[in-house]
Order: C-alpha cells, then sequence, then structure tokens
C-alpha cells in the first residue's frame, strides 16, 4: 500500500504524507523526506500548514524521546483522522486496491 501511495500521481504532497503516516505509525522527517522525493524543508513546510488548519487540533504532531536527542519524529494527530479530506484519500486508494483485487477493510 505504501507504494500504491508513492506512485499515486492523482495525491498532492500533503496526502501523500497523512497516507504515509497512517500506514508507517510514526516517521522522521529524513524518512519522510528520502520516501516523498522531496526536501526535508518541504516536509517541515507541509507539516506546518497541515497545522494551522485547525487552531485547536492538529493534523500532524511532531515528538522526540527526552532521552533521546535525534530527529523529531511524526505521527498523525487527531485532526489528521477527523480530516474531511480523508475520506476522499481513502476513497481513492479503496478503490485502486479493488482494481488489484485487494479487499481494504
Amino acid at each position: 500500500m505504501v507504494i500504491d501511495v508513492l506512485r499515486n500521481d492523482e495525491l498532492e504532497t500533503q496526502e501523500k504524507m497523512m497516507l504515509l503516516l497512517f500506514y508507517l505509525g510514526m516517521a522522521d522527517r529524513y524518512q519522510l523526506a528520502k520516501l516523498l522525493a522531496r526536501s526535508v524543508h518541504t516536509v517541515d513546510q507541509t507539516s506546518k500548514r497541515l497545522n494551522k488548519k485547525s487552531k485547536e487540533e492538529k493534523h500532524i504532531q511532531s515528538c522526540t524521546a527526552p532521552f533521546n536527542k535525534g530527529p523529531r519524529m511524526y505521527q498523525l494527530g487527531t485532526s489528521g483522522w477527523k480530516c474531511a479530506g480523508w475520506r476522499k484519500i481513502v476513497g481513492i486508494m479503496s478503490e485502486a486496491s479493488r482494481r488489484k483485487g485487494i479487499t481494504v477493510e
């Protein structure tokens, strides 16, 4: 499914990023940049842009372990799961899966 997301030209970078985080659960900005074939700066800006859509809840949360000084990790926030466009994205992926004979529940 991750490969299908990356190959889908109909999806924007924001949508691809949200789907990648859905499938991976958590990823750092360097991993996301590599998978999306974008710069780390683009990943950071995309995260900020998504989070500006909702002031109360975040689409993408960033965190780091208190003992680890490594890169920040990103995961979907509560608003990311509730996003209105999310149904559209899941619909696109479900349709692509149906064409390949894969059932998505």
